[in-house]
């Protein structure tokens, strides 16, 4: 997220371009989502507990019960999928965000020709992430509904076995294809793109004010 937001406030000051802003978001959150995959899958796995899919009812718990009967791999199920999804997403975000941004005359110094110019600038980077935020979570929402799939898949059924990538993801995307087409690749698309945009509207705006008050 930090290397995302330098990465944002550079490509502001026209110091990189387009390419480079999506080149360092990908980057960034692709480390990032390394890191906290194993928090992504015990996440999965305790919201589905609720189906009686997982005997665990803590974090902590719910850590030991995947480290236990699934080994250290189970903790990285759903990467590849995972960063399938959020390796674009923050490189697709950052270049619609920096593109609405210039149309909504943020930060310009004549305002008067640009949509939405007389209003706040608060208001203009708000509606700016909208934008960033439901193109990238559209594009990237399938690679989502196969993580999350994916991870659900061994939850008791296949102890031990290798991360979700390679075939599994493979495997996962035929079945869900077969499944519905379409509609089962693009299901609980509206609830993430409305609760995905909104949430990374507040952030950036508030990180963007944030740093022009520091300017």
């Amino acid at each position: 997220m930090l290397g995302a937001a330098r990465a944002a406030t550079a490509s502001a000051d026209g110091r990189l371009s387009a390419g480079t802003t999506f080149a360092v978001g990908a980057t960034a959150r692709c480390v990032a989502a390394t890191l906290l995959n194993p928090l992504s899958v015990v996440k999965t796995r305790m919201e589905w507990a609720r189906r009686g899919a997982s005997p665990t009812r803590t974090i902590w718990a719910s850590v030991s019960h995947i480290a236990k009967h699934e080994g250290a791999s189970g903790l990285l199920r759903g990467l590849g999928p995972t960063i399938a999804r959020d390796a674009p997403y923050s490189g697709i975000y950052l270049t619609v965000f920096q593109a609405s941004k210039r149309v909504l005359g943020v930060r310009a110094g004549d305002q008067n020709g640009a949509w939405l110019g007389t209003a706040p600038e608060a208001v203009r980077t708000f509606v700016a992430g909208l934008f960033g935020g439901a193109v990238a979570t559209i594009l990237v929402h399938p690679a989502d509904t196969i993580r999350t799939r994916v991870q659900l898949r061994a939850a008791a059924t296949e102890p031990g076995a290798a991360p979700g990538v390679g075939g599994a993801v493979l495997r996962e995307m035929r079945t869900v294809w077969e499944e519905g087409g379409l509609r089962a690749v693009f299901a609980g698309a509206s609830a993430r793109v409305v609760k995905r945009t909104i949430s990374t509207a507040l952030v950036w705006t508030l990180f963007e004010q944030g740093t022009s008050v520091r300017r």
